[in-house]
Formats: structure tokens, C-alpha cells, sequence
């Protein structure tokens, strides 16, 4: 997209989908690693959800080893070892986060935006649970994940109004708000800007629409504070000095 789209709204961008990248074909192979591509359509990029870091990750995680060309979603099923090799964290931290993250998982609500395609106005919203099912066996040392069907059309045959980009470009981020920034500004770098290696783009979006984005609409009423705590906040740190939650 040129710079002419840099001042529209979200429900106006969410229109226009120029250059829209094609599912591999089918002799590619989506293989679990730096590779690994995560697909999701737009609505699900610009919805509204608190998740964690570590939630984040793994949702994307197990999203990058999915054909988007299935029809289906079943359970995935990985060993403590497989799983954190898969995020690229020790066992140790897997075990202790296993039971808070799966129960963040199934019990938080994520809100989708319904849009008439037409005009690309919302006209409502869906809500559901991330994952319907997660289960853990100790002596198995297995754990097993089931997504909510009515996260099948955001992730599942997708032909358009969906965004790529690599699983490893988020794998050591460890703030949950730049997760989100990241997958929010990718939605807008096209794939003919990724061929041509353009690595930088200029889109404009107001200070409240990306608070309601993140969860964030009652919290930090300067900008001076939402600036230092969210967008300059540095990944490898994750909260800013004096951010409690950010």
C-alpha cells in the first residue's frame, strides 16, 4: 500500500488489501523452526485480547505448524521437550508456566471484529475462547491443545485479508504489548515490500484506537507514560521501570 492509505482508519485499511500474499503451494513444506510461518486473518491481527507473552507465543507457535490449507483443526499433542523447543525456552520454565498459561488460554476472551465486505465497516464482533480443550499428563510428560472451532475461519483456508510473517520474529520478545505492535504494523508491510526488501514503513494510527487495541483504554492517561511504557519499552527487559502490568 502507498503512503496515500497512511491516514485511514483501521476499518478503512481493513478494505483495502492490495498485494495479498498466496498460500505456499503445495510442494513447500511449513517446517517447525525459523521458518515456521504463522498465518492469521486480519480480524484476528486487530482484535482485542490481554494475553501474556508466554500465551502469545505459544498460540503462535502452535498456529505456525498448522497447514492453512486444511479444513480442519484437531488436537495437537507435543512433549514438554517438543513444546519448548518449539518456543525456544527450557524445560524447567515450560513446567512452572504450563498451568497458569493453559488456564489463560481457555478462560480468557478474545474479541474479533465482524466487517461488512463491502465497505469494511465493522458491524459487530465475535467472542470466543482461544482453546477449547488443554490437557497435561505428567507421566506422559505430553501436553495437548484443542482450538475453539470458531477460531477456524481466522486461521483455516484462508485465500485473502490474511497476514504471514515468521514465528522467530517474535520467539524472544518479552513483552506482551510489542508482541501485539509487531503483528499489528507487520499486517501493513505487503509481501511486494518484503520481496523488494523493504524493512520500514510509515502508517499512522491514533494514540486511543492503539490503547483499545491493546487493552490498555484506562491506562497510562499521558502519553509521556503510555510512550515509556509501551513503545519504548525494551524486549529483552519486557515492563518499563514503574509500568506495574504493562
Amino acid at each position: 500500500m502507498s503512503d496515500l492509505t497512511a491516514n485511514l482508519t483501521l476499518d478503512e485499511l481493513w478494505e483495502i488489501d492490495d498485494n495479498v500474499p498466496l498460500v505456499p503451494e503445495h510442494n513447500e513444506e511449513l517446517e517447525v523452526g525459523k521458518e515456521a510461518l504463522v498465518y492469521k486473518r486480519n480480524e484476528l491481527i486487530h482484535s482485542k485480547h490481554h494475553l501474556s507473552a508466554t500465551a502469545q507465543k505459544i498460540m503462535a507457535g502452535l498456529l505456525s505448524i498448522i497447514d492453512p490449507r486444511l479444513s480442519d483443526l484437531g488436537d495437537l499433542t507435543f512433549t514438554v521437550t517438543e513444546l519448548s523447543d518449539l518456543l525456544g525456552i527450557s524445560r524447567q520454565t515450560l513446567h512452572k508456566a504450563i498451568d497458569p498459561v493453559t488456564t489463560e488460554l481457555q478462560s480468557q476472551v478474545v474479541v474479533v471484529p465482524k466487517l461488512n465486505i463491502t465497505n469494511g465497516q465493522n458491524k459487530g464482533f465475535t467472542k470466543f475462547s482461544w482453546f477449547s480443550h488443554c490437557e497435561y499428563d505428567s507421566d506422559e510428560q505430553e501436553v495437548t491443545f484443542r482450538f475453539s472451532h470458531k477460531i477456524k475461519p481466522y486461521v483455516l483456508e484462508l485465500t485473502g485479508h490474511f497476514t504471514k510473517y515468521e514465528f522467530s520474529q517474535i520467539k524472544l520478545i518479552k513483552s506482551r504489548h510489542a508482541i501485539r505492535l509487531y503483528e499489528i504494523f507487520r499486517r501493513h508491510l505487503t509481501m511486494t515490500d518484503v520481496e523488494r526488501g523493504t524493512k520500514h514503513t510509515i502508517r499512522t494510527i491514533s494514540v486511543d484506537h492503539l490503547k483499545e487495541l491493546l487493552g490498555l483504554e484506562s491506562k497510562y492517561p499521558k502519553i509521556s507514560q503510555f510512550e515509556r511504557c509501551v513503545l519504548k519499552v525494551e524486549l529483552d527487559r519486557g515492563n518499563g521501570e514503574g509500568c506495574t502490568g504493562a
